[in-house]
């Protein structure tokens, strides 16, 4: 799920790869989504054959999350086009279920693995795992800011060039030009 937020957020920068970046999340985010129906799945399962043992936030955090993710499911057939009046409400609420999601879901994954107690060498691949995906999102934010900085000083400089008043976005003919 994060690598398909991440296609989202770094890569529908660059012109070239639209609309593949949107696909590609589409089918990234669909896949967490049948994953984490599977292991929601095998949660309910597990907690009917043994309710004892499992512990009671890891299975509220479960249903929460499979509930909102079902939500974001659902909520594509409703996404408005791009010109749309309510095309910023859904993108606020889409991008705030699906950071939600997220941070909910790699709690959860690290409570159960608490529950499970497994051997240290798992608990430092989730580490380094975690690390390697924040190393990625820090250098990515980098590029894409950089890339953006540098797009609005070339469009900044464009406008310049074309004698447009930086004050009041007037032009600034005189009246010499217009005679």
């Amino acid at each position: 799920m994060p690598l398909g937020a991440m296609i989202a957020r770094y890569l529908k920068l660059f012109k070239s790869a639209n609309p593949a970046w949107f696909y590609v999340h589409v089918v990234c985010q669909c896949s967490a989504y049948v994953i984490g129906v599977a292991g929601w799945a095998t949660g309910v399962k597990l907690g009917i054959d043994n309710p004892v043992t499992w512990s009671e936030g890891h299975r509220n955090i479960g249903m929460a999350l499979f509930s909102l993710a079902t939500l974001q499911m659902f909520s594509l057939g409703l996404r408005p086009g791009p010109d749309h009046k309510y095309r910023l409400h859904w993108t606020i609420y889409h991008r705030l279920i699906a950071y939600a999601i997220i941070a909910l879901s790699v709690f959860n994954i690290l409570s159960g693995l608490g529950l499970l107690e497994p051997d240290t060498r798992l608990w430092l691949g989730m580490f380094y795992l975690l690390v390697a995906y924040g190393v990625m999102s820090i250098i990515l934010e980098i590029i894409t800011w950089s890339i953006h900085i540098h797009r609005k000083r070339k469009n900044r400089k464009k406008n310049s060039d074309q004698n447009i008043n930086r004050v009041n976005g007037a032009n600034t003919r005189t009246q010499q030009d217009i005679v």
